[in-house]
């Protein structure tokens, strides 16, 4: 009779019966997710326990308003695949995104799929609320992934003229927070670019890629490896070429992890993207 009741046509009977029946076992609620309408779907993703074997059949299957609900849903377990899938369909829906992100038994692998995808705003507010040992590897997962292998010889003639620049502010004891401050000011970028690489003995290339790059975290590293003050990051951020204008919430975020990546971790993970660029040459 339960099961009658749960395949019947009209939700407002079904609905009950599939939301909150215990009778229903994980074949009966997964046969059912398989043939029946997205009303249905709906109604057995918001019940207390879900297993794997049903929620890959509704991430499969379900309309937006179900893979909506299914993150949300604590009581849910999702496999690998499901989780993969998930993924694949919060790529461009913020919403979405923010839900699975949030989700504490996400593999870590595709945690750092999902962030990479993620609009800006978004991947923000992940990465504010995952632990600082979750964040840190995230970040580091994410810088590593930046292209760093391009020869010395292939720099720009600007960064070139500005790493000449720079060497000899160094040699004048006149190269420090102030003076990069100031290019960042000035929009010398060329001159901000080989001053990190500089004060943090990296590549002038490797550090090109992160403060241009698309990745506003990225940038944290090197200034923070640096020793950089966060009034030099923070106009860094602002003032960037190509770069859309960050909220004040993006920038908050921005500090907070700024002040809390140590001096010493952020000159280790420079020194592996070294060594990794050493080797793809």
């Amino acid at each position: 009779m339960i099961k009658r009741l749960a395949r019947d046509n009209e939700i407002s009977v079904a609905g009950p019966v599939l939301s909150e029946s215990t009778r229903l076992t994980s074949r009966d609620l997964s046969e059912i997710a398989r043939s029946d309408r997205n009303a249905h779907l709906l109604a057995i993703s918001g019940r207390e326990r879900l297993e794997e074997t049903v929620t890959d059949v509704l991430v499969e299957r379900g309309n937006r308003e179900v893979i909506h609900k299914l993150p949300a849903n604590s009581g849910a377990r999702f496999s690998e695949t499901g989780y993969g899938a998930l993924v694949q369909r919060a790529e461009g829906d913020d919403a979405l995104a923010e839900k699975v992100g949030q989700r504490i038994d996400i593999p870590t692998h595709l945690h750092r799929q999902l962030i990479a995808r993620a609009t800006e705003a978004v991947r923000a507010k992940l990465l504010s609320l995952a632990s600082p040992q979750v964040r840190d590897e995230i970040s580091h997962a994410l810088a590593k992934a930046t292209d760093v292998v391009a020869a010395e010889t292939e720099k720009p003639r600007e960064l070139t003229l500005a790493e000449h620049v720079v060497r000899l502010m160094r040699s004048e004891g006149k190269l420090d927070d102030a003076a990069v401050l100031n290019f960042a000011e000035c929009g010398k970028f060329g001159e901000v670019t080989a001053a990190v690489a500089l004060l943090c003995s990296a590549p002038l290339t490797v550090i090109s890629e992160l403060l241009m790059g698309a990745r506003n975290d990225a940038v944290l590293l090197p200034c923070k490896a640096a020793g950089l003050e966060w009034p030099t990051v923070e106009t860094i951020l602002r003032n960037r070429h190509g770069h859309a204008a960050l909220s004040s919430k993006i920038m908050d975020i921005a500090r907070n992890d700024f002040k809390k990546l140590s001096i010493v971790t952020a000159q280790k993970t420079l020194r592996f993207m070294q060594v990794r660029t050493t080797v793809g040459k």
